[in-house]
């Protein structure tokens, strides 16, 4: 699985802000070729333009209604923590979040044409399609699958199809895929909050707004 890194570096340019819903599966497979087991995760992805990242964890009971989440805040503390919204509790998970310069399309048009990644269309999105690889006992690397990149998002991932194998045979299969991808708008400030007034108002909403003018 994908996991999201810390960043380091300093802030050159703006991130553009970014909403969506993405939709995790999770299938293990046997060495025998059978489904050991299989998990669907629904999640809600924000980014600021600072480049603070909040991803919600949306149960699968239809309340549509986060319990928690994982917060990057790249902007103010430079820390990463978990959020409780029934509790109002944000807890640091003791890994930095430190923002970096964003990649732009222009980064992929500065490599000579015969080195650019295909680009297909996932969701109405133009993106590139690059290959995930995997570092293997003997130093070399194993293509495991492919992920869908937006260059117009800074790169975001669209969509991923992996499989990574598992000690003594089987593998994990992970695919993801974001839907509804709002962008351009900034966030509520209390999406990105840590204290407990506004982790227990950020549980209620559920889609970018406006910022307010001074």
């Amino acid at each position: 699985m994908l996991e999201l890194v810390a960043f380091s570096g300093c802030v050159f340019a703006q991130w553009v802000p970014v909403s969506h819903s993405q939709t995790t599966t999770v299938e293990t497979i046997g060495a025998d070729g059978k489904t050991i087991s299989r998990e669907q995760r629904r999640e809600r992805f924000y980014r600021k333009s600072n480049g603070s990242v909040l991803i919600q964890q949306i149960p699968n009971d239809g309340s549509n209604t986060p319990l928690s989440a994982i917060l990057l805040d790249a902007g103010k503390t430079h820390r990463s923590f978990t959020l409780d919204y029934v509790s109002g509790i944000a807890t640091d998970r003791h890994r930095p979040a430190e923002n970096t310069a964003p990649q732009t399309r222009e980064f992929l048009e500065k490599a000579a044409p015969e080195n650019r990644p295909p680009e297909q269309t996932v969701n109405g999105i133009q993106c590139v399609v690059k290959p995930v690889s995997l570092a293997t006992p003997d130093g070399s690397f194993k293509t495991i699958g492919k992920v869908w990149l937006a260059p117009d998002y800074n790169f975001l991932v669209i969509k991923e199809d992996t499989m990574h194998p598992l000690h003594g045979g089987g593998y994990v299969h992970i695919t993801r895929e974001a839907h509804n991808v709002t962008a351009g708008v900034e966030l509520d400030e209390a999406l990105f909050a840590t204290d407990e007034q506004s982790i227990k108002r950020a549980r209620a909403i559920s889609g970018p707004k406006p910022r307010r003018k001074p």
